[in-house]
């Protein structure tokens, strides 16, 4: 829903840019995609290690994930970086479009970390049952951070495009960040405890 009203404020700044967004929203895919991958292994990965009541191991699994992932987006950062506007003209000949889009591409290659960071640590938290915390944590950044940030940078300081994408970008930063210090707060120690009794 979020996205879906990211896109209409988007929309509202022409028909070039929606174009420029859509473009550079498919190239970015390439990391949210993998990401979304890292995350599903981290959840598969640390769930069994609890199951088997190692939670230490879990936690461990779920911090090397992390690291393999956040590798994997920064090598592909360098390359849409550098590469940005060729990427693009594969899209679109419209040299407006082009330079928008690289210009966004430009702006998130390495700000995709922390979408990243969002999807290895929720990962890992699925993995302990921490839904709740997602659920919550998702709602409060989207409905009071993301979406009024967007409006106040696209349309109040008419940053267009850009400011929409330092917001999602914002949003992403916060939320990741929140997520991976909620992983390495919890317990783990309690959680193999608890484990451990449910299997008693």
């Amino acid at each position: 829903m979020a996205m879906f009203v990211f896109t209409v404020f988007v929309g509202k700044l022409g028909t070039e840019v929606l174009a420029a967004n859509e473009i550079a929203l498919n190239v970015m895919s390439f990391g949210f995609m993998p990401a979304f991958a890292f995350g599903s292994t981290a959840t598969i990965l640390v769930w069994q290690e609890i199951g088997k009541g190692h939670s230490i191991l879990g936690r461990r699994l779920g911090s090397e994930i992390a690291v393999l992932g956040c590798a994997f987006l920064l090598l592909l950062g360098i390359v849409e970086f550098i590469w940005a506007e060729q990427i693009v003209m594969l899209y679109t000949k419209y040299k407006d479009v082009a330079l928008l889009a690289s210009g966004l591409i430009t702006v998130a290659a390495f700000l995709q970390i922390f979408e990243g960071l969002l999807n290895f640590y929720a990962g890992g938290l699925r993995g302990i049952g921490e839904t709740s915390f997602l659920l919550r944590i998702s709602l409060i950044l989207t409905w009071v951070l993301f979406i009024p940030l967007t409006y106040v940078l696209t349309f109040v300081f008419k940053l267009s495009s850009y400011g929409a994408w330092v917001a999602l970008n914002t949003y992403l930063l916060f939320f990741g960040l929140a997520v991976m210090l909620r992983f390495y707060r919890r317990d783990w120690v309690l959680i193999k405890k608890k484990t451990t009794d449910a299997y008693i």
